[in-house]
């Protein structure tokens, strides 16, 4: 597809938000059509997603329940430049075409995920808090000013719902195929009149593996056991000062694991064919306290955290191949978070936002590496005391010009350090090595500088010029430097049809210097992961996204997004296949496809006893890698390979349903849904190693029940 068919697409999605006359005629007078308007807080403040003069996507925890985003990872494709996918260790999240992929203990993500606020270092609980939501808040591109360092590609904000000084509650269970089961609870109490009130809710989703292993007693793959949990308990000693205490829990077990050998002729993606242990044990536990201290024109935030997150996972050496051993990796973190900000709240030509922030995360980096089953060669290594410590100071202010004219300019100052005090790797049946010693320090000033203007009333266009900025990392071969970017962004927003229908386009350039890259070097004769900086990299991109409530029952939803992300430079790439050193330099990005569109419906019956709606959600993405080689042909040995090729996917189509029954006079409901009804196997996670090609898949169709009711 080229730029004659993106151009006609938007076109297409601008028609159907500006509307022919008939549709203005349809629902004219109807306050009931009307969007709703989503109160987000990217900006440390609250505003709207259609005031926010940036690339924003926000759903409200209604949305995410009528279209069925039950996890981070069902905003996979859903949001226009955003790849979520799962890996061993985390969740894997790129944006733009900058992922987060395979990110170990001494490297940061490129994508910040936040919970409430608090900055999560390792989410590898983040599917799990997708219960009793208030909001989610996607945003490209980066956010160097105000959420630091680790946001160079995006930030995902995911905001519960707080108490409230009502008695309420919820209830759900579901059913679904490969024995899935899944419940969800809330109870909202107040303890004091309008003064101290308590919320509490959970979730819990297990099914058994897609994968089914061709090995008697081996286990089956890609299963899920997850219980999560979180507390919240307000406090309003004044009217001047609000007090959030929050806890949160959860654990993810089962077998895990969701690898296939797709370099073998005929594989089937839905079955596995190992006897090594599969296990995960992921564990992870939190304490937030949110103070908000109002004064006439001020309001003074101190955020504190405190967080401890295991992730502990058993999987196959060689996949596909019985008894050749297994790779466990076991991670404790520990970190402490602290920022403290004040915000003006006066009407005011001139408005800010400022603050300090300091993280301190210690964190253990443990493998055990088997080469067969009876667990007779291999090695253990042991490193402790991994610590990255981060300090901030920043600020962003904003000038209205004039009643419709704002320029917005800020910048953050940040210092990083990072050490490994050393640890050991024992050599089964040889010696012990003692790891050295390795330390890091780097800092960095970020800024934004931008500007809106309302050209008219519901009408704005905007343009930004921001960095972002990526700490440097430690590593037993090497350091690598910081990431930087330099980005430039121009959008529009526009609420159409007296509000009944949105239209929001965006186009974005990024220049990339020493994009940090993880691969595959020779240390002597051994092969060992390495995160080195690519050179440069280019990406630009245009993305449009639109709703309409056409009608009382009709509302519609579509987006398309194009993306260019390639290597400038990347002259010098090691391949430890072969042996060889490969120029990728014009190489996509990896997990960054070049075309994406979803197109949703929603129709809502009128019936006698209450309301039947109906969803139907479709989206379309085209090829995508997974390695920066990309399916690069090279000769080897005078004969022209492409060992990479199979860590990739081609185009395809996933189309989601649902059917939901709400009665009028009752607070109970029901819901069927189908996922992936073409029941099509996608690659969302891939590599290629010396042993085997390797390929994880989402999930094949789904289907099932849900009931809930509310009091």
């Amino acid at each position: 597809m080229g730029s004659k068919q993106f151009l006609l697409m938007s076109c297409g999605l601008a028609a159907l938000c500006a509307g022919p006359a008939w549709g203005q005629q349809a629902a004219a007078g109807d306050d009931t059509a009307v969007l709703e308007e989503i109160i987000v807080t990217a900006e440390k403040r609250a505003s709207t997603v259609q005031r926010t003069p940036a690339a924003i996507t926000a759903f409200s925890g209604e949305a995410l329940e009528d279209r069925n985003l039950t996890s981070a990872a069902d905003l996979n494709g859903v949001v226009p430049n955003v790849q979520i996918g799962s890996l061993t260790r985390e969740m894997s999240v790129s944006v733009r075409g900058v992922s987060s992929a395979n990110v170990p203990p001494a490297q940061d993500a490129s994508v910040g995920i936040h919970l409430d606020g608090v900055f999560m270092t390792r989410p590898s609980g983040a599917n799990s808090v997708f219960f009793d939501l208030e909001r989610v808040e996607v945003l490209r591109g980066p956010q160097g000013t105000l959420y630091g360092r680790n946001t160079t590609a995006g930030a995902v904000n995911i905001i519960s719902r707080k108490p409230v000084f009502e008695t309420e509650g919820a209830a759900e269970v579901g059913f679904g195929n490969y024995q899935a089961l899944s419940t969800r609870g809330m109870l909202n109490v107040p303890l004091v009149d309008d003064r101290v009130a308590l919320r509490a809710a959970f979730a819990t989703n297990r099914h058994d593996g897609y994968q089914k292993n061709v090995i008697q007693d081996g286990p089956d793959l890609a299963d899920l056991e997850e219980t999560a949990a979180r507390a919240h308990l307000l406090f309003l000693p004044s009217e001047a000062l609000r007090v959030l205490l929050s806890a949160n829990y959860y654990k993810r077990g089962g077998a895990g694991g969701s690898h296939v050998n797709n370099g073998t002729p005929g594989y089937d993606p839905y079955k596995a064919n190992v006897n090594a242990p599969y296990r995960l044990n992921n564990r992870g536990y939190g304490f937030v306290a949110d103070v908000t201290y109002s004064l006439e024109n001020f309001d003074i935030v101190s955020l504190s955290s405190y967080r401890r997150d295991r992730v502990d996972v058993r999987y196959a050496r060689v996949t596909g191949v019985p008894n050749t051993g297994s790779v466990r990796l076991w991670n404790p973190n520990e970190t402490f978070s602290e920022e403290l900000r004040i915000a003006t709240t006066w009407d005011a030509p001139f408005s800010f936002v400022a603050g300090a922030y300091y993280m301190d995360e210690r964190n253990e980096d443990n493998v055990d590496f088997y080469v067969n089953n009876a667990q007779t060669g291999g090695f253990n290594q042991l490193r402790p005391n991994v610590d990255a410590t981060t300090a901030a100071l920043f600020a962003q202010g904003d000038l209205r010009l004039t009643d419709t004219l704002k320029l917005t300019a800020g910048g953050r100052y940040s210092k990083d350090k990072k050490k490994d005090i050393g640890g050991t790797i024992s050599n089964i049946g040889g010696a012990v090595v003692n790891t050295p010693n390795l330390r890091g320090e780097w800092d960095e000033v970020t800024w934004r500088v931008g500007a809106d203007w309302e050209v008219a009333p519901a009408h704005m266009l905007y343009a930004n010029v921001s960095t972002g900025y990526k700490a440097g990392g430690v590593g037993p071969i090497a350091n690598f430097d910081p990431e930087t970017v330099l980005a430039y962004e121009v959008g529009s927003k526009n609420r159409l049809l007296d509000g009944r229908a949105t239209l929001n386009l965006a186009a974005f350039y990024y220049d990339y210097d020493d994009l940090q890259q993880t691969s595959v070097i020779l240390n002597g004769t051994t092969a060992t992961g390495l995160t080195t900086n690519a050179a440069k990299a280019e990406v630009y991109g245009a993305e449009v996204e639109a709703s309409a409530q056409l009608t009382p029952q009709l509302r519609i939803d579509a987006s398309a997004a194009y993306l260019k992300a390639e290597f400038l430079s990347f002259p010098a790439a090691f391949d430890a296949i072969n042996g060889v050193t490969v120029n990728l330099t014009g190489n996509r990005l990896p997990r960054a496809p070049e075309w994406q569109f979803t197109l949703g419906a929603e129709y809502a019956f009128e019936l006698e006893p209450g309301t039947l709606t109906a969803r139907a959600d479709l989206r379309y993405s085209s090829d995508v890698f997974f390695s920066h080689f990309n399916d690069t042909a090279y000769p080897v040995g005078g004969v022209l390979r492409r060992p990479y090729a199979t860590a990739a996917e081609g185009d395809f189509t996933r189309a989601n349903l649902s059917l939901r029954y709400q009665p009028r006079e009752a607070s109970w409901y029901a819901e069927a849904y189908v996922q992936n009804l073409e029941d099509d196997a996608v690659i969302d996670y891939a590599q290629v190693t010396a042993a085997a090609a390797t390929a994880g898949f989402a999930s094949p169709r789904l289907y099932g029940i849900k009931i809930g009711a509310t009091f």
